[in-house]
């Protein structure tokens, strides 16, 4: 973050544990307020968040902003299969696996068939065959975006999607996530007062 910031960038994506594909290993609860704390450039939280509440709880911690991938990847306008969609709606957050054997690095998939059987292949392999497992691994998820087929395919996807009980479109997401925060923030005044 800080060779980032030396660097010249605008701003960090700070990535938690929660979230889907390359997530850290730190929570974001953990790993917002300590980078925020610093830096002097904007930090955008990612990893666990897709409602209102994750908003203010992001901003309390910290960051700017949040984004929200697994949540607007299930969205209506996502260019993800449908069945892909209903499989993110229909899980809940601990039905994710986090292992360095998809694609040689820590990530975070959706938990279905074909993530096991991935799991199970990859665990059998030497680090030497990591190159040729991590594209196999892409063209697992190429099965899962494209054709919905969680039987063989694999789907990046965060802890969050057992937030997601349905399929709406980005505008209805923001919306909803917009007045979830201000509610939240009035309850806080209130409360705080």
């Amino acid at each position: 973050a800080l060779a980032a910031q030396r660097d010249g960038a605008d701003a960090l994506l700070v990535t938690g544990h929660e979230a889907a594909a390359h997530g850290g290993e730190v929570t974001s609860l953990v790993l917002i307020p300590e980078l925020a704390d610093r830096v002097d450039i904007p930090v955008v939280a990612t990893g666990g968040f897709g409602n209102g509440r994750g908003l203010v709880a992001a901003l309390s911690l910290g960051a700017e902003a949040i984004a929200m991938g697994t949540r607007f990847a299930s969205s209506k306008e996502s260019p993800i299969h449908d069945m892909t969609k209903a499989a993110v709606v229909n899980r809940k957050s601990v039905d994710t696996i986090y292992s360095d054997r998809f694609d040689g690095i820590n990530c975070r998939v959706m938990k279905s068939a074909g993530a096991e059987a991935s799991l199970a292949h990859g665990e059998s392999l030497e680090k030497t065959q990591l190159a040729s497992h991590a594209m196999n691994a892409f063209k697992s998820l190429m099965l899962s975006i494209n054709e919905g087929n969680l039987e063989d395919g694999v789907f990046l996807s965060g802890q969050v999607q057992g937030l997601v009980n349905e399929v709406l479109g980005v505008q209805e997401i923001v919306d909803d996530v917009m007045d979830e925060a201000n509610r939240i923030y009035a309850r806080l005044g209130n409360i705080i007062a």
